[in-house]
């Protein structure tokens, strides 16, 4: 008598289907971004305007034509070259229900759940990519504005809002710089208007919110280990950033006769050499050379370090300065993707989301964490912060933060922003002697109007006057981070914690952040924060 199988119930159907992901992959294979680009979506890629288009706009705002930075997005309707909004939401769905399904033996609960978290947060950027879209298909203002309070909730939840602790610490900060110098007769006006407030294109402008508290830096101790141990684990590295310079930097350019520095052809052989030092030739991590791009970084959904073969704008003049790069870049980005991805928990190796408790202070994703703490090494490392005189604060480090909290915390207009912003950065420009001019101004206020674009990506022209100030903050996450990794790396020194130190550089977490932390630990990269 023939055997009749029973049939399987809606509920185990629904998650073994045919439609159900292919389970013939592993999961790290499921998880690899190079495979699921959803899983490293980059949302800034899809606000890419017009560089031509875009010169124009910032002109004409500049020279007082529009009181706006229209920009229109030509990658945000048509990505031949990436998937479609549709391929990425399945790809996702697909994860998060394999993580979810009650018959699935490849991992355990607790990676289920934060693999789980990890692509509802990309699943949330590709929304907020939808939100943009038909804000920027929007007709009537009545649909701006409706659109508009879904773009800033999903903006906020993804990226944060300005911490108005810190906002007020950058004030401080640019207060004591400019207190600090000496002006001439113009400038000293300049200075009295952002004291005092001041009338610009025909309105009263507000004055420059002045404060005393200053941003909290890294002290000597701190500066000291941190700086002996990057240079102890990685002796080859630097070794290598000082045969380059002694042997390719300053023969070429004695030749020449010019400053030397290292050129971008230098930077890539340098990358690509350490990378052999450290992962040998088997590494799957590239070194992109990216022509008509000046970009230094790693790149998530490439798995590479991508240097930009056009000319740059920061000079590395020294092998600290390289090493330093190397160091952010190919040791910290990178090694953290190749530890992590070594891991039973891929996500460890692409970047943790989770859940966080905002009641405390942490934060749901890795990268604020992670860009933080290796601009601060890279810091270290290159010597920035040898100097106690100065700020570890760099000014071009915090300006988008500033900008974006005068729109949203102050809710000052874009031309207001432009006036204060654009006023600042001329007296911070002047040299000893030195007196503004029309030629500084001008200079000073292009250069704001580029780093207002920034957080003007995704925004579309013409939006009602009844809507408040909105922006893409993912800019925040350069400072926002900043002092939770002072802390961290405060501790770590304090108690000569070599390993966790080692661990900074091995997982793609944040170690504020408890269940990152403990994952991490979990699974052989234990970070000690107290």
């Amino acid at each position: 008598m023939a055997t009749i199988s029973q049939p399987r119930n809606d509920f185990e159907a629904f998650y073994v289907g045919e439609d159900a992901f292919d389970r013939q992959k592993s999961l790290r294979e499921a998880l690899d971004p190079r495979r699921t680009p959803a899983m490293a979506v980059q949302t800034y890629e899809y606000f890419e305007s017009d560089k031509a288009a875009r010169s124009r706009a910032i002109d004409a705002f500049v020279d007082g034509i529009t009181d706006t930075i229209d920009l229109e997005y030509t990658k945000l309707f048509d990505r031949p070259d990436m998937p479609s909004l549709d391929e990425m939401e399945k790809s996702l769905e697909d994860v998060m229900l394999r993580m979810r399904n009650p018959f699935n033996t490849e991992t355990d609960d607790e990676t289920a759940k934060i693999t789980y978290e990890t692509a509802l947060f990309r699943y949330k950027e590709v929304q907020f990519l939808r939100t943009v879209q038909r804000l920027n298909e929007a007709q009537t203002d009545e649909d701006k504005s409706a659109l508009s309070e879904v773009y800033r909730s999903q903006n906020e939840a993804l990226y944060g809002a300005p911490n108005p602790e810190i906002f007020e610490q950058i004030c401080g900060e640019i207060w004591s710089e400019l207190d600090s110098k000496e002006l001439g007769p113009k400038a000293q006006a300049i200075y009295e208007e952002l004291q005092n407030g001041f009338t610009a294109r025909g309105r009263e402008m507000h004055c420059l919110p002045r404060s005393e508290r200053r941003l909290p830096i890294v002290d000597t101790n701190t500066v000291e280990w941190v700086k002996q141990q990057a240079f102890a684990m990685f002796p080859e590295i630097y070794s290598l950033c000082k045969r380059y310079w002694n042997n390719a930097v300053l023969a070429k350019t004695a030749l020449l006769g010019v400053k030397p520095r290292y050129t971008n052809v230098h930077l890539a052989g340098l990358m690509q050499e350490s990378k052999y030092l450290m992962y040998g030739f088997s590494s799957s991590m590239e070194i992109r050379e990216i022509k008509n791009s000046s970009v230094l970084a790693w790149n998530t959904p490439t798995v590479s370090v991508d240097v930009g073969m056009s000319p740059r704008q920061t000079i590395i003049n020294g092998p600290e300065k390289a090493f330093g790069k190397v160091f952010h870049e190919l040791i910290g980005h990178g090694g953290k993707a190749v530890k992590g991805l070594s891991t039973n928990v891929p996500v460890l190796g692409m970047g943790v989301f989770s859940e966080a408790d905002t009641a405390i202070g942490e934060r749901p994703d890795y990268l604020t964490f992670e860009e933080a703490v290796l601009s601060l090494i890279e810091g270290i490392v290159n010597g920035e912060m040898d100097d106690r005189t100065k700020t570890q604060w760099n000014p071009e480090r915090y300006r988008n933060y500033m900008m974006i909290s005068l729109s949203s915390l102050c809710q000052f207009s874009e031309v207001e922003v432009s006036e204060i912003m654009s006023r600042y950065e001329a007296l911070l420009s002047l040299k000893p002697g030195e007196d503004i001019d029309d030629k500084k101004m001008r200079t000073a206020r292009k250069t704001v109007a580029a780093i207002q674009v920034r957080y003007k990506r995704s925004i579309p022209r013409q939006m009602p006057a009844s809507v408040g100030r909105i922006g893409f903050h993912k800019d925040l996450a350069y400072t926002g981070g900043k002092p939770s990794a002072i802390s961290v790396l405060t501790a770590i020194a304090r108690n000569n914690d070599a390993e966790s130190f080692r661990n900074l550089l091995a997982t793609k977490i944040d170690p504020t952040n408890r269940r990152q932390r403990e994952m991490s630990a979990k699974h052989g990269y234990p970070v000690r924060i107290q």
